[in-house]
C-alpha cells in the first residue's frame, strides 16, 4: 500500500435510482514532515517570545480597542497584571476598512509598556 493511499479515505453517497452522487475525499493530516535537500538538513527552531506563549493550548489575547485610549497604558499594564498572555491589537487604517483606530505609532508606544508580545493585525 502506497503512503498517499494509507493517508486518504473517500465516502460516496448515492442518491434515488443512483442518479445523484456526492463524493467526499478525506485526507488526514501526516504525523510528521521532514524536508531533505541533497543531503543537506535543515532544522528550524523558534526562539522568539511568541513561540514560548505557543506552547500552550490557551492564549489569552485580550483587545486594546475597547480599551480607554486616555489610560491605555494604565489598562495594557492592568491586563498584564491579571494574568493575560498576549496584547491584542487591531489596526485599522482607513484602508482596508472605512473606520481608523490604532496605528504603528500607537504600536510602537506600547513596547516600553509591557513585554507581553503584541499581537498585531490589520
Amino acid at each position: 500500500m502506497s503512503t498517499a493511499s494509507s493517508l486518504c479515505s473517500s465516502t460516496q453517497i448515492n442518491g434515488f435510482g443512483g442518479g445523484l452522487g456526492v463524493l467526499r475525499t478525506h485526507v488526514s493530516q501526516p504525523k510528521t514532515l521532514s524536508f531533505t535537500r541533497r543531503r543537506i538538513s535543515t532544522v528550524v527552531k523558534a526562539t522568539s517570545r511568541v513561540d514560548k506563549f505557543s506552547k500552550s493550548d490557551i492564549i489569552v489575547s485580550p483587545s486594546i480597542l475597547s480599551a480607554n485610549f486616555a489610560k491605555l497604558g494604565e489598562q495594557v499594564k492592568a491586563v498584564e497584571v491579571a494574568g493575560c498572555d498576549w496584547i491584542h491589537v487591531d489596526v485599522m487604517d482607513g484602508r482596508f476598512v472605512p473606520n481608523i483606530t490604532i496605528g504603528p505609532l500607537v504600536v510602537d508606544a506600547l513596547r516600553p509598556v509591557t513585554d507581553l508580545p503584541l499581537d498585531v493585525h490589520l
